[in-house]
């Protein structure tokens, strides 16, 4: 990362200039990403995902609060559900992870919880707690910045040819 100083406009005198002008300015260049289907994050995402839909199919009122940790070969599959749904996650799990494209077969080690009735009586709704700041562009027809626009094509189109050609 280069850094620069640069002199700020003499507003505030000069005794604050100088205290202003000690510090270094840093000039960030921003970048962009967007991952493919085999990235691990996006790997347990999905699993996560697949779980949670599959509840909801079998169980429309069921409450889902499922955390997935992927590394070297394993998957961990941790929470608490309210539903009345039953099914195998481990199975699941594998399949999506099949059907992402990997050959080789998981460990996937499950450990859900039914929710306890405390936390059924506390909480009703959300569990988790966040800010998200996003804004649109008019920059694409999507809203998003171009930047964005075009790492999701690329890794879209990536995990086309990875799907279609064999010798990708």
């Amino acid at each position: 990362m280069k850094m620069t100083h640069e002199k700020p406009p003499n507003i505030c005198g000069d005794k604050q200039r100088e205290l202003w002008y000690s510090e270094p300015v840093l000039r960030m260049k921003k970048t962009v990403e967007s991952v493919t289907q085999g990235q691990p994050d996006k790997v347990c995402d999905q699993i996560a995902d697949a779980i949670v839909d599959e509840y909801l199919r079998r169980d429309t009122h069921a409450r889902v609060d499922v955390n997935v940790l992927g590394s070297h070969g394993m998957v961990m599959i941790g929470g608490e559900v309210t539903s009345t749904a039953d099914f195998d996650i481990g199975a699941l799990a594998k399949q999506v992870y099949a059907e992402i494209g990997y050959k080789d077969d998981i460990e996937v080690f499950v450990n859900i919880e039914t929710q306890s009735d405390e936390m059924k009586r506390v909480v009703n709704g959300v569990t988790d707690n966040m800010v998200v700041n996003g804004f649109a562009t008019n920059e694409t027809r999507e809203l998003m910045p171009r930047a964005v626009v075009y790492a999701q094509n690329l890794a879209r189109r990536l995990d086309d040819l990875r799907k279609s050609d064999p010798m990708f």
